[in-house]
């Protein structure tokens, strides 16, 4: 839903409109509120984003009384999504445009 907001906000934003009749017929159709309420969806998954990374970070520093290795708490988190956003850009590179 995320994407499908993303994806309608950009073609509406950045392409001039030719038909704006055809732009109300996509507003009132009836999948039209799942692009619509987007913006709810984004605003939940940074709530939950955040909520389970300060879950996590807590958890680590409670038994510790605050005292913790910040530093690999950064690291941790940087190699646990280097190498899904590296698949990703090699898939978007040599792959993507072959489809």
């Amino acid at each position: 839903m995320v994407s499908l907001g993303h994806e309608f906000s950009n073609s509406v934003y950045l392409v001039p409109i030719i038909n704006p009749t055809g732009l109300l017929d996509i507003i009132r159709g009836p999948f039209f509120s799942a692009i619509g309420t987007a913006t709810f969806a984004v605003d939940s998954f940074f709530f939950l984003s955040g909520f389970l990374t300060f879950y996590l970070l807590t958890e680590k520093l409670y038994p510790t009384n605050g005292k913790g290795n910040y530093l690999m708490f950064y690291v941790h988190r940087y190699l646990r999504l280097i190498f899904p956003l590296g698949l990703i850009i090699i898939f978007t590179m040599f792959i993507f445009p072959y489809i």
